[in-house]
C-alpha cells in the first residue's frame, strides 16, 4: 500500500481525477436502492405512470453515467501507471545488464529465469481492473452512511458483517499466501531441476537417465500435486467464508427489517433498498482480496527484482586514456570465490611489456578463466591491483577499456538475435571490416551454406556446432582492433583447420606488435610465449620466462 500511496503522490492531478471519477461512481451506485424505495414507496402505492417513467429516466442516466465514468477512471488510471510501470521494467533490465559480473554469477540462475515473469505479476498488480477494488473500498463508508440515514439497526447489522468480512478474508489471504510461497519456491526449485534434466537430452539418453528424470518427476509432481490442491482448498474456503458472510448479512437485514415493517418503523421499499446498500458494501469487501492478493504477489516481485537492481554496478565512468601501450602489470593480485576452500591464487605479480605475449597455463579449475575475466575487468581482484600503462583497471571507464582488447572467453555465450547483431554486439561496424574480421575467422563458409547469412536467427545457440560458435565469437572479438589480446582456450573446440587459423592470427597479431594474454594448454601457442605462467603451481602461480626468450 506504500507504494500506491507514493504512486498517487507522486501524480496528484491525476489523483484528483481518479478519486473524483470513483466518489461519483460511488454516488451513482446509490441509484439504484433510492429507486427500488421510490417505486415501491409511491409508483406502487400510488400507481400514477409519471412517478414510473421519471424514476425509471433517472435511473437509466445515473446507469450510463456510472458506466462512462468507468470508463474514464480506467484511462485515467493506466495514464498513472503506464510510464512508471515501463520505466521500472527497463531499469530493472539495465541494471541487471550492467552489474558486475562477479555480483551476478553468485546468485542462483532459476533468480534470471523468473525476471520476465516477476516483471509481468509487478504490471499484473497495478492493472486497473485490479487496482480499482482497492480505490473503492473507503467508498464502503458511503454505503454505510446512506444505510444509517434508512435506518440505524440495520446500519449496525451492515457494519459488522461488513467487518466480519474484512476479519475472514484477512485470515483467508494470509493463510493462502503462506501455502502460495511454498508452492512457488517449491515449484522455482523444482523447474529448474527438470529444465536443466530437458536441456541435456543426450545425456539422458547416452546414460540411460530416462528412469531418473521419471522418478524425480514423479516425487515432485505428488508433492506439488498435494500442495496445489490445499491451496486450492484454502481459497475455496476463504471464498465459501466470504458467500456465507453475505448470505447471513442478507438473512439477518431481512429478519430484523421485517420485524421493523411489521412494528411500523421502516417499510417494504427502504428494507429493500437497505438490502442493496448492505450487499454492496459487503460485496466491495469481499472484491478487495482477489486485488488484494494479486497486489501484494506483484509487490514481492517488485522487492526481489528491486534487490536484483540494486547489484553493484560496474564502473562505466572513469579515465580514458588517449592512447594504451599494450602494458599490463599485476601488482601482487589475489583472487578466491566466496565460499572456496582458499585463494585460487595470490601474490601475483608481472610486468606484460608492450608486444609481449603471456601463456597461462594449468589444469581444470585452475583459475585460468578467472584470471582472464580478472584482465577483462569482469571480476574485481580480492587484494593487489591490475594496471593498464600504470593506471588501475578500478579507475578506467570500462566501455574504454573494453573497446581496447579482442577478447575470446572460453565458453562464448550469444544472444537470440541475427549472427551480424552477435558480431557487431559492442557498437556499430562497417561492412568492410565485419566482412574483414569474418574471413580472418574462417566463418565465411558457414554463413554461404546458409540461407540468410549474416541475418541467420541464432534461436538456440546450442545447437550451433561448438567450432562454429567459437568462430563467431572469434569474429566478435576481432571487430575490435585494440591492442590487447586476451583469449581463453582459443583452440577448444576447433577441427585442424580452425586451429591453423587461429596460429595464424596469433602470428598477425605478434608481427602487428599486440600484447597478448593467452590461457590455455595447447603447444604450439605455448612456443611462442615470452612469458609463461603456470597456475598449477599453488597459492603462488610460477612465473618464468621460455628457453626461446631467456
Amino acid at each position: 500500500m506504500h507504494t500506491l500511496l507514493s504512486r498517487f503522490r507522486q501524480t496528484p492531478l491525476l489523483t484528483v481525477e481518479v478519486l473524483a471519477a470513483s466518489l461519483l461512481i460511488s454516488l451513482f451506485n446509490l441509484a439504484l436502492p433510492i429507486f427500488v424505495i421510490q417505486l415501491l414507496n409511491r409508483y406502487v402505492s400510488h400507481g400514477f405512470e409519471g412517478t414510473l417513467y421519471t424514476l425509471t429516466f433517472g435511473v437509466l442516466l445515473a446507469i450510463f453515467l456510472q458506466y462512462g465514468f468507468r470508463i474514464i477512471r480506467t484511462a485515467l488510471l493506466a495514464r498513472m501507471n503506464e510510464e512508471p510501470e515501463k520505466l521500472f521494467a527497463e531499469n530493472v533490465l539495465h541494471a541487471l545488464a550492467v552489474s558486475r559480473f562477479g555480483a551476478v554469477v553468485a546468485l542462483p540462475r532459476e533468480l534470471f529465469g523468473e525476471v520476465m515473469n516477476d516483471i509481468r505479476k509487478v504490471q499484473a498488480g497495478w492493472e486497473p481492473a485490479n487496482l480499482i477494488p482497492l480505490i473503492d473500498i473507503p467508498f464502503v463508508l458511503l454505503y454505510l452512511a446512506a444505510l444509517a440515514l434508512l435506518s440505524p439497526l440495520l446500519a449496525l447489522i451492515a457494519l459488522i458483517g461488513t467487518g466480519l468480512g474484512l476479519a475472514a478474508g484477512a485470515w483467508s489471504l494470509t493463510a493462502s499466501n503462506r501455502l502460495a510461497n511454498r508452492l512457488t519456491e517449491m515449484f522455482t526449485a523444482y523447474r529448474a531441476r527438470e529444465s536443466k534434466a530437458l536441456g541435456s537430452l543426450e545425456t539422458l539418453r547416452a546414460f540411460n537417465g530416462a528412469d531418473y528424470l521419471a522418478a524425480f518427476r514423479r516425487e515432485k509432481q505428488d508433492l506439488l500435486a498435494g500442495l496445489r490442491q490445499r491451496f486450492a482448498c484454502k481459497r475455496e474456503q476463504g471464498a465459501a467464508r466470504l458467500s456465507t458472510l453475505g448470505s447471513l448479512q442478507s438473512v439477518c437485514i431481512y429478519s430484523v427489517g421485517a420485524v421493523l415493517v411489521v412494528q411500523g418503523e421502516l417499510n417494504v421499499g427502504i428494507l429493500i433498498g437497505a438490502n442493496i446498500l448492505a450487499s454492496r458494501a459487503f460485496q466491495s469487501v469481499a472484491q478487495l482480496f482477489r486485488s488484494v492478493h494479486l497486489f501484494r504477489e506483484g509487490e514481492r516481485s517488485r522487492q526481489t527484482l528491486e534487490k536484483l537492481a540494486a547489484l553493484p554496478s560496474e564502473k562505466r565512468e572513469g579515465i580514458a586514456l588517449r592512447s594504451y601501450s599494450g602494458r599490463l602489470r599485476l601488482a601482487d593480485v589475489a583472487f578466491g570465490y566466496v565460499g572456496g576452500s582458499g585463494p585460487l591464487f595470490e601474490s601475483l605479480s608481472l610486468t606484460l611489456e608492450p608486444g609481449r605475449i603471456l601463456v597461462v597455463t594449468g589444469g581444470n579449475g585452475t583459475g585460468k578463466t578467472t584470471l582472464a575475466r580478472l584482465l577483462v575487468g569482469l571480476l574485481d581482484c580480492g587484494r593487489g591491483e591490475i594496471l593498464a600503462d600504470e593506471v588501475n583497471l578500478r579507475q578506467l571507464a570500462m566501455p574504454w577499456w573494453r573497446h581496447q582488447l579482442l577478447y575470446l572467453p572460453q565458453e562464448p555465450d550469444f544472444l537470440l538475435t541475427t549472427i551480424r547483431e552477435n558480431i557487431c554486439l559492442a557498437g556499430p561496424v562497417d561492412e568492410a571490416r565485419l566482412n574483414q574480421a569474418v574471413r580472418a575467422a574462417g566463418l565465411r563458409g558457414f554463413l554461404d551454406r546458409t540461407a540468410d547469412g549474416l541475418e541467420t536467427l541464432l534461436s538456440d545457440p546450442a545447437r550451433i556446432p561448438p567450432g562454429i560458435r567459437k568462430r563467431i565469437a572469434l569474429a566478435r572479438a576481432l571487430v575490435t582492433d585494440g591492442p590487447l589480446v586476451i583469449f581463453d582456450e582459443p583452440t577448444e573446440a576447433l577441427d585442424p583447420e580452425g586451429c591453423a587459423l587461429v596460429y595464424n592470427l596469433l602470428n598477425q597479431f605478434a608481427q602487428s606488435g599486440k600484447t597478448m594474454v593467452i590461457c590455455g594448454n595447447d603447444p604450439y601457442i605455448s612456443k611462442a610465449a615470452h612469458l609463461h605462467l603456470d597456475l598449477n603451481h599453488k597459492p603462488v602461480p610460477r612465473l618464468s620466462l621460455t628457453n626461446d626468450h631467456a
